[in-house]
Parts: structure tokens; sequence; C-alpha cells
């Protein structure tokens, strides 16, 4: 896990949240930082914060995140405290310093944050629910590359589909690799 990144992260992200309406709260968090350590795994083969994030009744928990946000509140760095309802909720009162995030991963995470900004907490945890997560034990690692789940329609493909899938496997074997980039090019557009 890489510390430094990840409480950057965490910082970016409750700066983002102030003076919003929807909080940023723990839910909301490890879900954006489920989907932000996913898409680039996808992306990259890489998990930027080296994140580990096991099944829970509401979605992807990690406990990393949990040890990093009682460091920052014991640093004075954020505050973290439980509203009326009892969830918990992150804030911040300054522009936190950015070294380790690079300018990709800064905009993925804004790009993120704004998506689930807008939704309600039932609509969030709605996102990390797919399939997979239905099928998968509680108490269980989550594979970040089942993030896609949530951009792809499952279907049964057609046959002429299935030959285009066997011609790009068959490339992929001989070391062409250019339908990772049209992969890539879908999930930016997300």
């Amino acid at each position: 896990m890489d510390a430094e990144k990840l409480k950057e992260a965490i910082l970016y992200l409750s700066y983002l949240a102030e003076g919003r309406p929807n909080k940023l709260g723990k839910t909301r968090l490890y879900k954006i930082l489920w989907f932000f350590e996913g898409i680039l795994y996808v992306k990259t083969g890489e998990k930027p914060l080296g994140l580990k994030f096991i099944k829970n009744k509401y979605g992807p928990v990690s406990e990393e995140i949990d040890k990093m946000l009682h460091e920052l509140k014991d640093s004075g760095l954020l505050n973290l405290y439980r509203n009326i309802d009892g969830n918990w909720i992150i804030k911040t009162a300054f522009i936190p310093e950015i070294k380790k995030l690079s300018k990709q991963e800064i905009e993925l995470l804004s790009s993120i944050y704004t998506k689930f900004s807008s939704m309600n907490a039932k609509a969030v945890s709605d996102l990390t629910h797919a399939s997979y997560w239905n099928k998968l034990p509680h108490g269980e690692e989550m594979n970040p590359i089942f993030v896609l789940e949530n951009f792809i329609t499952v279907r049964k493909p057609t046959d002429e589909e299935m030959e285009e899938i066997r011609k790009m496997y068959e490339l992929y074997k001989k070391g062409d690799d250019s339908f990772i980039r049209e992969i890539e090019k879908e999930l930016e557009m997300c």
C-alpha cells in the first residue's frame, strides 16, 4: 500500500466534498477508491494505492482506508464524525498538498467524485453490487478487475462477435494488444 498516495487521495476527496450537499462519508469514500483502483488496474495492470478491498454488507471496504482515516483524524488533518443518522462523515478545511498523485490520477478521482456526488447513498451503493459482488462470499477479497461489470452490459455474444473475439485473441497471442487501447478509450468515455 502507498500510504502517502492514500493520504493525498483521502484529503483531496474530502476537500472536493466541502460545501456539497452529499457529504463524503466512509461508504462513498470506499466506493470512489474502489472504482479508482479498479479503473486504473484495468488500464495499467497496477493498483495505484495498493488497497485490498473486502466484500462487506454495503459493498467494498478497506481496512487500510479506515486506518488512514484515523491517522489523519489523530493528526488534525481531517474531521471524522457521525451525523445524526449514524453515518461517518469526513471533512477537511484546507487545500491538501499533492505530491504523489499524478495529474491523471487527480483527474480520475475528480471525475469519479463528480459522478458520485450527485447520487444518493443507495444509488452509489447499487453501483458496486453487480453480479460479481452478489456471488462473492461475505469477507472475501474483491478483485478490482470486476469494476468493469459497471461498464459492460452482459449478454450472449453473437456468432460474429465471437469470431471477432477469437481473432483478437489470436493477435494478442502473437503480441498485438491494440484491442486493449480500444477498451481504454471506452473507459475514458465513462
